[in-house]
């Protein structure tokens, strides 16, 4: 990749070009997340140069007041690749398919005193119908609980997402659902940290609970817990295939 950064008066412009494409990498069949059908190893791309199709996004930022703004363009190969259902012969696969998209998408978030406004959103051509997507909410720390040096942090974001769910845009769980979390740094010398939350599908009332937890030991050392957990899940909802899929990971990190 090939960046460009100018800083003006009116912003900060960034433009990246990207000669080469990594292609995602998903979970093996006896790994979490996987759903029904296994994941195909070789993809399919909409562009005859695959992942060396020339990539180019664009971006604009700025700060006004208490706003930060920015303003991008992508045109390339999309990093979110479909899923398609493929016969190969011995068993039925999911093919990562990689399309060329447009994408434009606007960030925007306020601060004032305790309080964090957010926006973001998308609009995206190239996969099917042109549909727009974005999440709004906001964050409200509470500063010294209960007499302490610990900072709490409410949040509560709503998502959409205006794709079709049988149209040719690769699917997402999250087209109409809501998030409430908190946020929780004791601001102690080893930076410990907590952050949990809820998704609950505003449609079928699917529930997805997720939390993280990290604190550094000693010097060189860092221990962080991540847990994503399914605990009642529609079977018309996308995520029922992986419904069974709890996870808890622990992980200790040494730093050199």
């Amino acid at each position: 990749m090939v960046q460009l950064q100018v800083g003006t008066d009116w912003g900060v412009f960034r433009a990246f070009f990207m000669p080469m494409f990594r292609e995602r990498t998903f979970p093996d069949d006896d790994a979490r997340f996987r759903g029904a059908l296994p994941i195909a190893d070789d993809a399919v791309y909409q562009s005859d140069a695959e992942e060396h199709h020339p990539d180019l996004a664009l971006r604009w930022s700025g700060t006004f007041g208490g706003f930060d703004v920015g303003v991008s363009h992508f045109r390339g190969t999309s990093r979110e690749p479909r899923l398609v259902a493929t016969d190969t012969g011995s068993r039925t696969e999911l093919v990562p398919t990689y399309d060329l998209i447009d994408q434009t998408g606007v960030d925007v978030q306020y601060t004032t005193g305790a309080w964090l406004w957010k926006f973001e959103g998308i609009g995206r051509a190239g996969q099917g119908d042109y549909f727009l997507a974005s999440v709004a909410g906001f964050e409200h720390t509470l500063y010294q609980v209960a007499e302490t040096d610990a900072d709490l942090g409410l949040l509560l974001e709503y998502l959409y997402d205006g794709r079709a769910e049988n149209g040719d845009a690769p699917f997402t769980p999250f087209q109409n659902d809501v998030f409430v979390g908190a946020r929780l740094t004791l601001n102690d010398e080893d930076d410990t940290t907590f952050l949990a939350g809820a998704i609950t599908d505003v449609e079928d009332r699917s529930v997805t609970l997720s939390l993280e937890a990290s604190r550094r030991v000693g010097n060189d050392l860092k221990v962080e817990l991540e847990a994503r957990l399914f605990p009642d899940i529609e079977p018309e909802n996308t995520l029922y295939g992986v419904r069974r899929d709890n996870v808890i990971t622990l992980r200790l990190s040494r730093f050199f």
